[in-house]
């Protein structure tokens, strides 16, 4: 059920929706077509991306050819294989069906299905964190190792993803030494990381030009300017949840909120009540915090920002769940009007995106068709 809806949100009139390209989108053509050939840790002409996303855009490229979906399909892929990981991990809280629906929710949020249908590798990055979660949480039952190896991989391939995976090693490393896992174990893991990871560390120098840019801490700003930056964040993320979300009209229909009216309010709900059991659910605030740290430390001028964010809309999704599950339980003649109010829920995101965020595509992304048969490094905008 999960793969049929999942699947049908995300490939239908793939990839005609969006029509155009968005030159960011020929950039991460461009890096891929530049790996013909060789092995790169990272891709020196990206700017803070994901060089062994950029391979795999090569092996969809040298499998279906030169066009726009085959540059889309590894995005798509990764989105359908997110509700099911989504489906996975909630089902270690949750019942089966009530892990199904959340799952389902997940999938139908315009914020989770918009990234999975162009070429942009959040959806990559949080497979990744999502598999490397699952496993630690498999090792806390089983306590089998080949768990933690897999943990290992999930980590250092969120780490050589985008820039909030930079951060993801934290969230199980807390996870281990809160749960007591044997000290050799949890340090070996870091050390191992660290060790693979510095490849990257050498190569960019620790950072790349792109963050640079965008982090304000780096600039020469008086101390108050930088705290006025990070409240004036702090606020913006939070209203864009409910209030007034994302401007740029490939992340989203510009300026409307992350959760729909129905799904906001029961994240609050659910944030609530968490906090009654706040020792069970921990983890989930600090992946949420961890996955809005990047939006924190950027100029203000650039959030609120759905792509840097992505990977919040789990815990997101998580809370919404729990406030089903108390929701079901005290009210329980009133399960198939909540059901309708979740289902009702689902279409008007795809009717928002379908409907009225398709037209603002339009002027969103590149006006001119690009051809992608035409390219070759070193091509500019203006020469295309």
């Amino acid at each position: 059920m999960i793969l049929l809806f999942s699947s049908l949100v995300v490939f239908w009139q793939f990839p005609l929706i969006p029509q155009k390209m968005a030159f960011d989108e020929l950039e991460f053509a461009k890096l891929a077509l530049d790996l013909e050939g060789k092995w790169q840790i990272f891709s020196k002409q990206a700017t803070g991306h994901a060089t062994p996303y950029f391979y795999l855009l090569l092996l969809s490229f040298k499998t279906f050819g030169l066009n726009i979906g085959a540059l889309r399909l590894p995005a798509a892929l990764f989105g359908v294989a997110n509700c099911v990981l989504v489906y996975y991990l909630f089902r270690r809280f949750f019942s089966d069906w009530l892990a199904a629906l959340g799952a389902l929710i997940f999938g139908f949020s315009h914020w989770v299905f918009n990234f999975s249908r162009f070429g942009f590798e959040a959806t990559y990055l949080l497979f990744w964190e999502l598999f490397g979660v699952i496993n630690l949480l498999s090792y806390l039952k089983n306590k089998k190792i080949l768990n933690l190896g897999l943990l290992l991989v999930a980590t250092l391939a969120s780490f050589y993803s985008y820039l909030p995976g930079r951060l993801f090693f934290l969230l199980p490393t807390a996870i281990m030494i809160i749960n007591k896992v044997k000290t050799k174990y949890w340090l070996t893991y870091l050390i191992l990381f660290s060790v693979f990871a510095l490849p990257l560390v050498l190569v960019t120098g620790g950072t790349e030009n792109r963050v640079q840019e965008l982090l304000y801490l780096n600039q020469d700003l008086p101390l108050i300017t930088k705290l006025g930056y990070f409240w004036e964040n702090i606020v913006k993320n939070i209203l864009m949840l409910n209030f007034y979300g994302d401007l740029n009209g490939r992340h989203n229909y510009p300026g409307k909120p992350g959760l729909n009216p129905a799904m906001g309010v029961l994240f609050w709900i659910g944030l609530a009540l968490s906090l009654k059991n706040r020792t069970k659910y921990w983890f989930f605030y600090l992946w949420i915090i961890l996955s809005i740290v990047p939006s924190l430390l950027t100029l203000p001028t650039d959030n609120p920002h759905f792509l840097r964010t992505y990977t919040v809309t789990v815990g997101l999704v998580f809370l919404i769940t729990l406030a089903l599950k108390t929701l079901f339980k005290r009210f329980p003649k009133a399960v198939i009007l909540i059901l309708l109010l979740v289902i009702a829920s689902g279409i008007y995101e795809v009717r928002t995106y379908f409907k009225y965020q398709k037209p603002v595509f339009n002027k969103a992304f590149e006006k001119t068709p690009l051809d992608l048969n035409k390219l070759k490094i070193g091509n500019n905008r203006q020469e295309l």
